[in-house]
């Protein structure tokens, strides 16, 4: 599995981190923050002196620890939360409700491609939700790097799937061992479809109604920058872009190129493009070498959707 992933604008390699691709794992135990601590777990007290049910990670309100409201919850595969032994709860004498220790399997591995940055200060427009009339700038200090010596500094922010295969999603947060992958690495290299789901940015529900389906073609293409010639004894750079002959259109209507499935309803909101149908290698392009995908508005007005998963399928 490829999965897309941020990573933090304060880590050491971000610059020039778009499209670097890393082999991820889980290291089973309690999660650490910027500067090598363990992450506690708080409830706090209201004024009126009872206790928060729900903890945060260190007491950071936009960051609730999952199982203390609702540790009943399967993931897409069906296994259930193995439990925190770190936590402790609210006892109603101490906001310390304990630790993140995680349990997982370090022997799985997941490669992400980095796709989009997580930034220390994060400005939101007055229209997000919770934010105040003008707008806001705020510190998101998992992507701030260290505020003392020692301790790790890179932060990355992976899929739901790619947590999924890593450790329960519940757990909210991982520590991750990571190495980079090589130059010349092919993610398309043996893949056979590209899985993807959507929601419609607003919209309350996970779900993409049949009759709402954003008006969107994905096209996939080798984007490559090559040597054309020299410039006062310095080689010139240009943008050299293959196309596959068909594009895959989302929406449902009759006018849709037939090579795509966008399945809607109470419980699918995948999108299911096989490889196959977009005819690359008769365009004269491997699909092993292709390494960019894009969605493309098809309608003069705006189309707002988030992106929630994106998988090659191999």
């Amino acid at each position: 599995m490829i999965s897309p992933a941020a990573s933090a604008d304060q880590n050491p390699g971000y610059p020039g981190s778009c499209g670097r691709c890393y082999t991820v794992r889980c290291k089973p135990g309690p999660v650490l923050d910027n500067d090598g601590q363990p992450i506690r777990i708080i409830y706090p007290f209201f004024e009126n002196g009872t206790q928060s049910s729900v903890g945060y990670f260190n007491g950071d309100y936009l960051r609730p620890y999952l199982p203390s409201i609702n540790s009943d919850v399967k993931d897409s595969f069906g296994k259930a939360f193995p439990g925190n032994p770190g936590h402790i709860g609210p006892t109603g004498d101490s906001e310390d409700g304990g630790i993140v220790d995680v349990q997982c399997d370090p022997s799985i591995n997941v490669t992400v491609i980095i796709a989009d940055s997580c930034p220390c200060k994060q400005v939101l427009s007055e229209d997000a939700p919770g934010v105040a009339p003008g707008g806001e700038v705020r510190r998101q200090e998992w992507c701030c790097g260290p505020t003392a010596s020692g301790g790790p500094t890179s932060h990355f922010d992976i899929s739901w799937r790619a947590m999924e295969y890593l450790a329960h999603p519940l757990f909210g947060a991982i520590n991750l061992e990571y190495v980079p992958i090589q130059d010349g690495f092919q993610p398309f290299d043996g893949a056979q479809a590209i899985h993807f789901s959507i929601k419609l940015t607003g919209s309350a529900s996970d779900k993409v109604d049949a009759a709402a389906v954003p008006a969107l073609k994905l096209f996939v293409i080798v984007d490559e920058l090559i040597e054309s010639s020299l410039q006062d004894g310095e080689p010139v750079r240009e943008e050299v872009k293959k196309y596959c002959n068909v594009e895959a259109f989302l929406d449902t209507s009759e006018t849709s190129a037939p090579n795509g499935e966008l399945q809607t309803g109470e419980d699918q909101d995948n999108g299911w493009i096989p490889l196959s149908s977009l005819e690359c290698e008769e365009a004269g392009v491997p699909v092993k070498e292709l390494n960019r995908m894009d969605f493309q508005n098809v309608i003069d007005s705006d189309v707002e959707f988030c992106l929630t998963d994106l998988e090659i399928v191999m």
